[in-house]
C-alpha cells in the first residue's frame, strides 16, 4: 500500500476511519465477487493499514447453521411458539391418558430443534400444570445401533458402567425401569388404580434409527416395550418420540406404536411466513446484527423458489435456509447482514453444496477418493425409504479404512465445516440434507445404488460376524455370496478391511464344502463302479447270485438317488444315470427322465428352524413362508424362481404365538392370512388365530387386524387353526380347525372382519382347497 506522510487525512482525502470494502473472493467455479466485510482504511504519515471494525469479532452467530438447536441456542430459537404450546399441550394430555406422544414430520422440518431448545426449555420454564413438573428429572437420546447402551449412557452412567449395565436392562426390563429411576431420582410411579402422575421426561429424538440403525429386532422390540411402560399412566414419566415421517408405516408394525399414533401424534406443521421472518430477524437483533433491507424478502422469496410457495412446502428445507443463514454471516458488512454477502454464499440452493465442495476441492487428489469412501459409510442407502445418515464409532471407520491418514483428514476438515459432527466415540453428518443438498455425495450413491446395497449389506454382515466372533453361520452362502464377490471383483477396493476378510473367509469355506461335495461324488461314483465290476464277476459265478445281486446293488444307488432328490438334484441325477445303466428298465428310464426335467433347486435362506407352510400369490410373483419355531413370516419376490429376492425383513408375530400353520393369499395378492395357534386370544383365552396382512407394500407388510373367532364349545383352548382359504371373489376367508370344525369371516373390509355365519356343526376335513 501506498504511505501518507502524516496522521491527519489530507484535504481531499476521506475522513479518518472510513469504511472501504476491499475483499474479494473466489469459489470453486472460478468467479470472483465483491463483499462487504470489515476493513477499514486509516489514512496519515503512518501509512495506510486495515484495522478491525469496531467490536466485529466480538459478534456471535446467532444461526447454527446445518447442527440443530440445542438449550444452548435456546436464546436464539424463534418461530416455534405455536408448536411448542402444542406440543406441552399434548405432553399434559398423554400423561393423564398414557402412551408415548409422537412428534412426527419429514427430514428437515426441524424436529430436533424443537425439542432440545423449544420444548424442554419450555418445561423447565414450567409448561406442564403438574406440580413441580420444572424440575423432573429429563433423559434425552437417540437410539444408535444400540439402544439399550444409549439409554445408558442418557441416564447418566458413564462408558464402562453403561456397557456393563445395557445387557443386564436388555434381560430384565422390569429392572431397567426401577433402577432409571433411582439413578435419575424420578419420583416412583403412582400405584395401579391411583391419580396418573410423572416423575420423569423422556424425549427419544431421531427415533427412525430403531429402525435404520439397530440391526437386532428384539433390542428394537426391548426399547419399544420398556417406553411403552414408561408412558403407561402408571408408569412414571412422560415419553416423547421424534419420528421421520417416511417412517410411519414402519411404526404401525408395532403395536405399541400403532397405539400410540392411533392416540394421535403431532405433526410438525410447515411455518408461517410471520413465523420464518421471526426466525430470520429476532436472532439477530439478539446479539446486535442489522439486516439490510431486502435480504429477508429474498430469503423468503429464494425458499419458495426452492420448494413451492413460502409456509406450504419449505418444511423440508429448513436445513438450508439455516446454513445460508450462518454462511451469510460469515460474509457479513460490519454488523449488518447483507444481499450481496448472502449472494456470495451461493443462496439457499447453493451455499451447502458450496461449503461442502469447498472442504472437498482443498484435499489432496488421494484424500478426495478418501472421501468418497467415508461418505458413502456415514448413508443408510435406503431400500423402501428416503436415504438417511448412519452414526459410525470413529475408530472403527478409521480401522477398517484404505487409507487411514486421509480418511482422518477428511473427518477432521469436514467437521471442523460442520457438515460432519463427532461425540466422543461416534462421528454422523450433522443433518440428512446434506444427502440431498450436495449433488457431489448425491451422484455418489446413484452412480451405483444397486451396488452400494450390495456393499452395504455386506459391510453391515461383516460387522455382525465380527461381533459373533467370527462364526462360520454367519458367513454368507449360495447367491447371496456370488453375488457379493461379482461386486467385489471390480469394486474390491471400497471395501472395507472387516468386509474383506469376512468375503475372504466366506469364500474359503464355499470351497471347502465345494471340495467336500467333490469328494463325496468321486467316492459315491467309485462305489458304484466297484460294485459294477463285482456284478460282471458275480455273473460269470452264478447267473441267479448275480441277478440278485445286481438288483440289490441297482436298490441301493436308486434308494440313494431318491433320497438325495430332495437335497442335491445335481447328484442325485448322477446316481439315476448309473441306475439306468446298470439296469436299463423303464422304471431307470423312467427315473432319468424325471431328474432330467427336474431343475436344479434354488434355496431360500431364512431364519434358524422348521418351515411348517408356504403360500404362492395368485400371481405366482410371491412366495410366503412361515416358521414354526420363531413364529416369523418371510416374504419372497419369486418372479425370477432362479433369483428370488428376499421382501424386507421377516413379519414377526406377536408374542402370543405359538405356532403358524396355515398361510393364505387373497385373490387379488393384497391381503395375507396367517393362522396357527395363540396362548392368547383376547376373550377366547388360548387357541387358533387368524391375523390379516395387508401387503400393499410387500417389503413393509401391515397387521390389519386380528379376526374374532366365533365360539366353538368346548375346543376353543385346545384347538388350531390348520388350513386357511379365500373365496374366489375374495369376500370370505374360510378357516379349517384342528377339531375338524370351519369358520367363515366377511373379509370385505380387511379392516373391519366379521364373521360370515355360525361354523358347521359336523366335524370337515382339516384341509381346505381353494
Amino acid at each position: 500500500m501506498t504511505e501518507y506522510g502524516s496522521d491527519a487525512p489530507a484535504p481531499d482525502e476521506p475522513p479518518l476511519w472510513q469504511p472501504r470494502r476491499q475483499e474479494a473472493s473466489a469459489t470453486g467455479g472460478g468467479s470472483v465477487y465483491q463483499a462487504g466485510r470489515d476493513l477499514h482504511i486509516r489514512h496519515g504519515d503512518e501509512g495506510r493499514r486495515t484495522v478491525p471494525g469496531p467490536g466485529a469479532d466480538r459478534v456471535p452467530c446467532p444461526y447454527p447453521g446445518l447442527v440443530p438447536f440445542d438449550a444452548d441456542h435456546k436464546q436464539w430459537f424463534y418461530g416455534r411458539e405455536r408448536m411448542v404450546h402444542l406440543v406441552c399441550e399434548r405432553m399434559d394430555a398423554r400423561m393423564r391418558e398414557g402412551g408415548p406422544l409422537v412428534l412426527i414430520g419429514p427430514s428437515g422440518a426441524g424436529k430436533s430443534s424443537l425439542l432440545a431448545a423449544g420444548v424442554l426449555p419450555a418445561l423447565e420454564d414450567g409448561r406442564l400444570p403438574a406440580a413441580g413438573s420444572s424440575t423432573w428429572p429429563r433423559l434425552v437420546l437417540t437410539p444408535t445401533a444400540s439402544p439399550a447402551l444409549a439409554l445408558a449412557a442418557a441416564a447418566g452412567l458413564d462408558a464402562g458402567t453403561a456397557r456393563h449395565t445395557a445387557p443386564v436392562w436388555r434381560a430384565d426390563p422390569a429392572r431397567c425401569l426401577a433402577e432409571l429411576r433411582e439413578i435419575t431420582g424420578a419420583a416412583d410411579p403412582a400405584p395401579a388404580g391411583g391419580s396418573p402422575s410423572a416423575g420423569l421426561i423422556v424425549v427419544v429424538d431421531q427415533f427412525e434409527e430403531v429402525f435404520t440403525a439397530c440391526g437386532d429386532e428384539a433390542e428394537r422390540q426391548w426399547l419399544i416395550d420398556v417406553l411403552d411402560r414408561l408412558a403407561r399412566p402408571t408408569g412414571g414419566a412422560v415419553v416423547v418420540l421424534g419420528v421421520r415421517a417416511d417412517f410411519y408405516a414402519a411404526c404401525t408394525a408395532h403395536p405399541q406404536l400403532r397405539a400410540a399414533l392411533r392416540a394421535g401424534p403431532v405433526l410438525l406443521e410447515p411455518m408461517t411466513e410471520d413465523e420464518l421472518k421471526d426466525a430470520i430477524r429476532r436472532p439477530a437483533g439478539n446479539v446486535g446484527l442489522d439486516i439490510e433491507d431486502g435480504l429477508v424478502e429474498v430469503l423468503l422469496t429464494e425458499l419458495g423458489t426452492v420448494g413451492g410457495p413460502v409456509g406450504t412446502s419449505t418444511t423440508g428445507r429448513l436445513p438450508l435456509l439455516a446454513h445460508a443463514l450462518r454462511a451469510t454471516w460469515q460474509q457479513r458488512h460490519g454488523h449488518t447482514l447483507t444481499v450481496d454477502g448472502y449472494r456470495v454464499t451461493g443462496g439457499i440452493q447453493g451455499a451447502i453444496a458450496i461449503t461442502a465442495n469447498r472442504l472437498y476441492d482443498t484435499l489432496p487428489l488421494p484424500y478426495q477418493e478418501a472421501a468418497r469412501w467415508v461418505f458413502l459409510r456415514l448413508v443408510i442407502v435406503g431400500r423402501d425409504a428416503d436415504d438417511s445418515r448412519r452414526r459410525v464409532r470413529y475408530d472403527e471407520l478409521l480401522r477398517h479404512a484404505p487409507d487411514r491418514e486421509a480418511a482422518a483428514r477428511v473427518l477432521d476438515d469436514f467437521t471442523r465445516g460442520r457438515l460432519l459432527t463427532r461425540d466422543e466415540d461416534t462421528v454422523v453428518m450433522t443433518h440428512e440434507v446434506l444427502i440431498r443438498a450436495w449433488p457431489r455425495l448425491r451422484g455418489w450413491i446413484e452412480h451405483d445404488r444397486s451396488g452400494n446395497l450390495v456393499r452395504q449389506d455386506l459391510e453391515d454382515a461383516a460387522a455382525l460376524w465380527e461381533q459373533a466372533g467370527r462364526e462360520a453361520a454367519s458367513l454368507y452362502r449360495g447367491n447371496r455370496l456370488e453375488t457379493a464377490l461379482a461386486w467385489a471383483g471390480t469394486h474390491g477396493a471400497e471395501l472395507s478391511s472387516a468386509a474383506r476378510a469376512f468375503l475372504a473367509t466366506a469364500r474359503q469355506h464355499q470351497r471347502r464344502g465345494q471340495r467336500l461335495r467333490r469328494a463325496a461324488v468321486a467316492t459315491i461314483t467309485t462305489l458304484a463302479v466297484v460294485a459294477s465290476l463285482a456284478a460282471v464277476f458275480a455273473f460269470r459265478q452264478e447267473s441267479q447270485a448275480l441277478r440278485a445281486r445286481d438288483r440289490a446293488i441297482n436298490a441301493a444307488v436308486t434308494s440313494a438317488s431318491v433320497q438325495l432328490a430332495p437335497t442335491d438334484p445335481s447328484l442325485s441325477a448322477q446316481l439315476a444315470l448309473t441306475s439306468y445303466r446298470m439296469d436299463a428298465t423303464p422304471d431307470a428310464a423312467s427315473r432319468l427322465i424325471t431328474t432330467q426335467n427336474t431343475p436344479l433347486d434354488t434355496r431360500l435362506p431364512g431364519p434358524r428352524g422348521m418351515v411348517y407352510t408356504v403360500a404362492y400369490s395368485p400371481d405366482g410373483h410371491m412366495l410366503a413362508a412361515g416358521n414354526l419355531s420363531q413364529n416369523l413370516v418371510r416374504l419372497w419376490d419369486v418372479s425370477d424362481p432362479g433369483r428370488p429376492v428376499a421382501l424386507g425383513r421377516p413379519v414377526p408375530m406377536d408374542r402370543s404365538v405359538n405356532s403358524i400353520l396355515s398361510l393364505a393369499f387373497s385373490p387379488n395378492g393384497r391381503v395375507l392370512a396367517v393362522g396357527g395357534h395363540t396362548s392368547h386370544n383376547g376373550d377366547a383365552g388360548s387357541g387358533g388365530f387368524v391375523d390379516l396382512w395387508s401387503l400393499t407394500s410387500p417389503s413393509h407388510p401391515v397387521l390389519l387386524g386380528r379376526p374374532k373367532s366365533p365360539a366353538i364349545e368346548g375346543w376353543d383352548a385346545l384347538s388350531s387353526i390348520e388350513s386357511l382359504a379365500f373365496s374366489p371373489d375374495g369376500r370370505t376367508l374360510a378357516a379349517g380347525w384342528h377339531a375338524g370344525f370351519v369358520s367363515l369371516w366377511n373379509v370385505t373390509r380387511p379392516d373391519d372382519v366379521k364373521p360370515a355365519g355360525a361354523p358347521p356343526g359336523p366335524r370337515l376335513p382339516r384341509r381346505l382347497l381353494p
